[in-house]
This record gives structure tokens, sequence and C-alpha cells, in this order.
């Protein structure tokens, strides 16, 4: 499924898990604060071992009791 969707403002409804979640060079323009928000979410949508992957600028400072580095940009849930 595709459409507009806003990360910042939108509800995170979605009732099942996502095998994977692919968000690349977006949360560049976003604060530390944010980032580290949106990521949980992501990290609430994803079962465990699914990927997260993230643009090749936008490293995780924060969330490393959830997502453990598995690449430069490909980040696994614990």
């Amino acid at each position: 499924m595709f459409r507009l969707y806003n990360l910042i403002t939108d509800p995170f409804f979605f009732k099942n898990e996502f095998d994977m979640i692919f968000c690349r060079n977006v949360m560049i323009y976003f604060d530390e604060a944010t980032r580290r928000d949106v990521v949980g979410k992501f990290a609430k949508l994803l079962p465990k071992d699914s990927p997260l992957f993230l643009g090749s600028s936008e490293s995780l400072m924060a969330n490393k009791e959830t997502l453990k580095l598995l690449g430069s940009s490909i980040y696994k849930k614990i």
C-alpha cells in the first residue's frame, strides 16, 4: 500500500507488524528527539529479527536497546 503519511503528526494506527521497513533519506530533516521518537514507533511495528533500512546519513545514536546495527544503514530489531 502506498499513500501520503506524516511520520511526525499522523498516528501509528497499523494493526499488523511489518516484515521490514524502508525509510531512506527522510529523517535527515528531523532533530535527534524526533528521529528517536519515529524510530521507536518503527521498532514497535517490527517483529524480532526484522530489518529497518535507513539512509546512509541517518545513523541512530539511541534505540540501541531495541535495534542492532547490521550494516552501514541496516538495523535489526532485537
